[in-house]
């Protein structure tokens, strides 16, 4: 039998009621007893970590709580980037890291000891031989940011300020620690006690979205990449308008400025100005903006820059910017930098001070602002610790900077109307404090086949993550490209704006229409899609199991469940085989029915919550699972030809005892399960012909508006 600490009696009693949907005040784990003993640290009488080194200390000798905060002392050394090594976890089974592989990209490991542990962990879940879960989250604190890596005996964990030295003795807070038997609310609650306790930044439920994450996008990059113009953009909108595809937002991405290159590749280009480049835009931006909005309803018309700039920041040449004030670096670390990232940043940069990066946003920005720009995507951003080494402490300077640019952001365009690119550092995600968007993942790569099956597994991942202080961005695709059914279904129930870039002329306008409806808006549900429970520690790239995910819908009880095969070998066809259940989705009824339709088979079936069914899925193949609570004799499945399609309903449920309504964002073919046949369908006001299969149950009706509406069903 798996051993439970004596404290746990109430996590088990709050998960239980959480999953009955019923409301508890029981505190999470808040009698845990954590405590150090010798060179261990322990809580309710059993080991967590183990051959602590010194240095490492609790904030008393004995802290109560659901979490403890594990204080870092620097030493005399004097040097920037501080060390405490060879520590142990114990009772260690499975393991889940999140990492920066790059500097400003994240993605999930999952070593087999601490010694495997990557250099620059953000995040590590592990599982115990005893069953419950372990959380270590490494944090930043004035001035240094703290991450984890394996070494020879376990792992270290490092403070990093960026700067060639330290203050001796120093007592950073530099790690939270938690433990616990539901590895979700232990990440939730994890999260809020940091945010809470050390002021940083803002949870992701607290902040606003911007009103574009709701349309379907078109993003210039793998359309045009750098040869972007005038009249490509236009191009472009007009083969969408041919196929009655309105995109809701443009981004008009990287190419369109006034720049200089100065090497062969793009990190080696300076902003020589803050204007459109007038040989690709010689009527000027504005002419393309509102040309997009006055001709094809386009409704916000976002740019791309860089965080400083341009890639290697402002030319010192530019004697427009000779105003602003700058700083000379070289892209060095305190670090050791693996050979990828070595690859990237020894560029010679010239970057905003702090002091002067308000004045160049605010600039840069009203001048967008002025000619109808109504977002920017910014990018590059973890990239300013190469370029400001030796500046200030490190998460000082990213928190000058972040300031600025959200300050400036709402200022003239709208609270939060901006993509953070090139930011998965955790000193710019707890540093965001009004901002949400960001890109979740490394690049879609059209061109790189073993790309593809990875951008899903990575955006799932590290979500778990990044979902609670940012709203994940899971980046563009192609509709036309032989996996855009792959990325489109992800997309669709992942949470994140749903935007491609569909290169000119070259749509399918049959795959746009199961993500956004004829007037351009998304089924985008309202949270992050997670992993579920039963891969946390497997992965989907490398072990016969499927990448499955969850997510629920706007109206009450409606949930999506997806399975997606992930596995990749060149030239080899691989089948996986798994296993489904509704118990792998976060907030559903153990007691209750639900009907749950097929995307890929058309099937639709009542469930119980403990039941379970075999999925078996091709390369490159998914399904997708509507999942609708049985409301005495309906359950409404939605959009049936939509990946998301409970998405549709804005909300759903008996009016009286013989009149079910549902109230839909927009016209399509509606599906119910019934129990029987309703004597009328009304659409609107309007009585409408159904079809009725009398052995699935399946109720269909065609609700041939745009626009909000609503369909009851009368018995």
């Amino acid at each position: 039998m798996k051993r439970i600490i004596p404290g746990l009696a109430c996590t088990v009693v709050f998960f239980l009621l959480s999953c009955t949907g019923k409301e508890t005040k029981i505190p999470y784990l808040w009698n845990l007893s954590w405590q150090l003993k010798q060179n261990s640290l322990e809580s309710n009488d059993l080991q967590v970590l183990g051959n602590l080194p010194g240095g490492i200390a609790l904030s008393g000798e004995k802290i109560t709580g659901p979490g403890v905060f594990l204080y870092l002392e620097t030493d005399r050394s004097g040097k920037g980037l501080q060390e405490w090594g060879n520590l142990k976890i114990a009772e260690l089974e499975k393991m889940l890291a999140l990492y920066r592989q790059i500097p400003w990209w994240m993605e999930p490991a999952f070593p087999a000891k601490e010694s495997g542990i990557p250099l620059e962990t953000q995040f590590l879940l592990w599982r115990r031989t005893d069953g419950l879960v372990g959380l270590l989250l490494p944090l930043i604190d004035q001035g240094y940011r703290i991450n984890l890596a394996g070494d020879s005996a376990g792992f270290t964990i490092m403070a990093d300020n960026n700067c060639p030295e330290s203050e001796a003795g120093l007592k950073l807070r530099g790690v939270y620690l938690a433990l616990g038997t539901d590895p979700y609310a232990l990440i939730d609650d994890a999260f809020a006690m940091v945010v809470k306790e050390m002021g940083l930044g803002k949870r992701r439920a607290e902040k606003q979205v911007p009103r574009w994450v709701e349309s379907l996008g078109w993003c210039t990059w793998n359309a045009c990449y750098h040869n972007v113009d005038h009249e490509k953009v236009i191009a472009g909108l007009r083969s969408f308008a041919k196929g009655g595809v309105r995109p809701g937002f443009v981004i008009l991405d990287d190419g369109w400025q006034e720049a200089r290159q100065y090497g062969f590749l793009k990190e080696e280009t300076y902003l020589t100005g803050i204007r459109e480049n007038k040989k690709k835009f010689p009527a000027g931006l504005s002419k393309t903006v509102k040309e997009a909005k006055e001709g094809y309803g386009v409704k916000d018309f976002l740019v791309w820059q860089t965080f400083q700039g341009y890639w290697r920041g402002i030319d010192p040449e530019s004697r427009q910017l000779k105003k602003y004030s700058t700083y000379s670096s070289t892209g060095r670390s305190n670090r050791p930098l693996n050979k990828e990232t070595a690859e990237w940043v020894p560029f010679q940069y010239n970057t905003i001070r702090p002091e002067s990066i308000s004045a160049f946003y605010s600039d840069y920005h009203s001048w967008l602002a002025g000619i109808g720009v109504t977002g920017v995507k910014v990018d590059n951003q973890s990239n300013l610790e190469f370029m400001t080494y030796g500046l200030g402490p490190r998460t000082k300077v990213m928190a000058d900077y972040r300031k600025a640019l959200e300050e400036s952001v709402d200022h003239y365009f709208g609270t939060a109307s901006v993509i953070n690119c090139m930011a998965l550092g955790s000193d710019v995600l707890f540093q965001a404090s009004s901002s949400t968007v960001t890109r979740n993942s490394n690049d879609f790569f059209p061109e790189i086949p073993e790309s593809h099956t990875k951008h899903l597994v990575t955006n799932a991942y590290n979500s778990l993550m990044t979902s609670q202080l940012v709203h994940p961005d899971w980046d563009m695709f192609q509709s036309k490209h032989e996996m855009g059914a792959f990325h489109a279904s992800a997309r669709a129930i992942s949470g994140s704006p749903v935007y491609v870039s569909d290169k000119i002329g070259e749509h399918d306008f049959d795959l746009l229409s199961r993500v956004a409806l004829k007037d351009g808006r998304v089924l985008r549900c309202p949270d992050p899609a997670l992993p579920t429970p039963d891969i946390l520690f497997r992965n989907p790239l490398a072990e016969n199991v499927l990448l499955k995910m969850s997510n629920r819908n706007e109206a009450q009880g409606t949930y999506v469940l997806g399975a997606w095969n992930c596995r990749y070998e060149k030239g080899r066809a691989i089948e996986v085989s798994d296993t489904i259940s509704l118990s792998m989705i976060r907030g559903v009824k153990q007691d209750k029915n639900y009907a749950v339709y097929s995307f890929k088979t058309g099937e639709l079936r009542l469930r119980k919550v403990s039941g379970a069914w075999p999925l078996r899925l091709k390369n490159g193949e998914f399904e997708i699972y509507t999942v609708s609570l049985l409301d005495r004799t309906v359950a409404p499945l939605g959009a049936l030809k939509m990946y998301n399609s409970s998405g549709i309903f804005s909300r759903a449920g008996w009016l009286d005892q013989s009149t079910y309504i549902a109230v839909l964002k927009g016209g399509a073919e509606i599906g119910f399960y019934s129990s029987q046949k309703p004597e009328r369908v009304m659409v609107g006001d309007t009585p409408k012909p159904v079809s009725y299969d009398e052995t699935a149950k399946m109720l269909r009706v065609t609700a041939d508006f745009e626009g909000e509406g609503e369909v009851r069903l009368i018995y």
